[in-house]
């Protein structure tokens, strides 16, 4: 990646987090935990998540939180 390309992305992320309402993003956070908990679609929790600007990582470290990482057993 090119390093301005990179630059410019992490500013605009940074901006989005500080405009954001920290409040409705740690709601969809935590919907999020709940929902993996549970056998609900995830998917309308993660769109309502998206739409108050949670971001990917967030996203995934939400889930990796409630269900943890997959490791290959890298058998044959």
């Amino acid at each position: 990646i090119d390093k301005e390309v990179e630059r410019k992305q992490v500013a605009r992320t940074r901006e989005v987090r500080r405009k954001r309402n920290a409040k409705r993003v740690a709601s969809r956070i935590d919907a999020l935990k709940d929902a993996s908990l549970s056998r609900t679609n995830l998917m309308p929790v993660i769109l309502d998540a998206v739409k108050e600007y949670v971001t990917l990582g967030e996203i995934c470290d939400a889930f990796r939180e409630t269900m943890g990482t997959y490791t290959d057993p890298a058998m044959y």
